[in-house]
């Protein structure tokens, strides 16, 4: 292990505890601000783990340098939060319960680039770490993370997203018919994304009708 490793590794164990701190804190207040949204299934926070921290901070960029010059500074899921709800349209929801109360860096709905393709999808918002959060000791961290990452995604995205990303970490690729049949689940995990939304406005207008 290089001693810059070293040196990040030392440090990011040493604030460990208070980013366990910080997810039980912010777990806690958003099974508040959601505790009115209908159709959630799961909130849960984390703090990432020391190994999979030093593997991203000695991540290299396309030129071969390192991707981060303060990893303990910009890495922003030091931090980070899912929640998962049954239809598309209680990601709104969810996003519209926290508009006001977590201050929003910056928010993308990662999807494929083309209508002709079926991969990774789910709603990304990083939020700012503001001194309300701040556990007892987090003034005294040297270069402190200054946001938080939040995934909103249903569970269909959630159930197909999680293996892939098993598959891909286990090094050395996938073979073509594997890869084929993963994008084979993305497109399922998106047609029933769309049955299970469809019916629901199907209901939803049954409803309001009587």
């Amino acid at each position: 292990m290089r001693r810059g490793t070293q040196k990040i590794e030392a440090a990011y164990a040493a604030r460990l505890n208070l980013l366990r701190e910080l997810a039980g804190k912010l777990e806690g207040e958003l099974c508040s601000l959601l505790s009115c949204v209908p159709h959630v299934d799961r909130i849960s926070f984390r703090a990432k783990g020391l190994g999979s921290f030093v593997e991203k901070a000695s991540d290299l960029g396309a030129e071969g340098q390192p991707k981060y010059a303060h990893p303990l500074e910009e890495i922003e899921d030091q931090v980070a939060g899912r929640v998962l709800v049954f239809y598309r349209s209680d990601i709104a929801a969810v996003l519209n319960a926290i508009e006001g109360k977590w201050r929003k860096a910056e928010q993308q709905h990662k999807k494929p680039a083309r209508t002709s393709q079926f991969d990774y999808e789910t709603t990304h918002r990083v939020c700012l770490i503001t001194s309300d959060m701040w556990p007892k000791g987090w003034s005294k961290l040297e270069d402190p993370p200054t946001t938080f990452e939040l995934q909103v995604r249903t569970l269909a995205q959630h159930a197909w997203s999680e293996p892939q990303h098993g598959f891909y970490k286990r090094g050395g690729g996938l073979p073509k018919s594997s890869e084929r049949k993963m994008y084979w689940a993305a497109a399922s995990a998106w047609g029933i994304d769309s049955i299970w939304e469809d019916i629901k406005v199907e209901l939803d207008k049954l409803d309001a009708e009587h």
